[in-house]
């Protein structure tokens, strides 16, 4: 069974179990990968968080009920997991700008999301040269946030770690001024320069989440709110990696 299929198969899967409150685990299980590795993996292919897509797909099939049916809206909200009908309301009217109880209403306009299906697609006729180059291992320094394990909120910590990086914000979230960590970290890649020039966005990640860090290639010692990557990166902890992403601070 190839990736594509496992892949549809976790789709159907939540599919079947739409009015349930759905494990990602399981989900993650059929695909075979960890829950943070799937959702990860979702949201690149599919454009979307999969809290989104699932939310989206509960209030398509929600639609269909109150237009189709005599249930009460309670019982609509209740059936798809959400526990009171002020939730409910919330994330009708984000999906389909309506309250409830005007799904009924004649020629009001609504919105449906189908099932998403995933098919492999074959590129690479043209022509590419490439390379391998061996570089020498490289220490960075730097600083971290822990990564959640559901991959929305990884990215808003991430995110979240390049502002208090970069820029000194005033009460109104406005950037006044450069940061004194970025500061920092243009001081150690200078003092101790080891050949690249810029900031390196470093993910670690495992099952259970994971460590980003913003970091330079610098031989200096650890000092004030710069650390060692090295000791983020447990040997032993199960399906653990890292992604490196490099952009020049000029």
């Amino acid at each position: 069974m190839d990736w594509i299929e496992r892949l549809n198969k976790a789709i159907a899967f939540m599919e079947e179990h739409m009015t349930e409150e759905i494990d990602y685990n399981q989900v993650a299980k059929i695909a075979c990968c960890s829950s943070y590795h799937f959702q990860r993996m979702f949201a690149y292919i599919a454009g979307v968080p999969l809290p989104e897509y699932v939310r989206r797909r509960k209030m398509s099939l929600a639609v269909v009920d109150l237009q189709s049916g005599d249930e009460k809206i309670i019982d609509v909200a209740l059936k798809y997991g959400y526990s009171s009908p002020t939730a409910f309301n919330r994330a009708f009217q984000s999906i389909h700008g309506i309250a409830p109880s005007r799904a009924k209403e004649e020629g009001v306009l609504l919105k449906s999301y189908p099932m998403i299906s995933f098919k492999l697609i074959a590129k690479g006729v043209e022509e590419m040269e490439f390379r391998i180059e061996k570089k020498d291992a490289i220490r960075v320094l730097g600083v971290s946030t822990p990564l959640n394990s559901d991959v929305t909120k990884a990215y808003e910590e991430a995110e979240a770690l390049w502002l208090k990086v970069l820029f000194e914000l005033d009460a109104n979230g406005n950037a006044v001024a450069q940061g004194n960590l970025c500061k920092e970290l243009n001081a150690a890649c200078n003092s101790g320069f080891c050949g690249y020039n810029g900031f390196f966005g470093i993910e670690i990640e495992h099952d259970n989440g994971g460590e980003y860090m913003i970091a330079v290639a610098s031989s200096s010692p650890e000092s004030g709110s710069l650390k060692d990557c090295l000791p983020l990166m447990p040997k032993s902890a199960p399906n653990c990696g890292a992604r490196f992403g490099q952009f020049k601070n000029n």
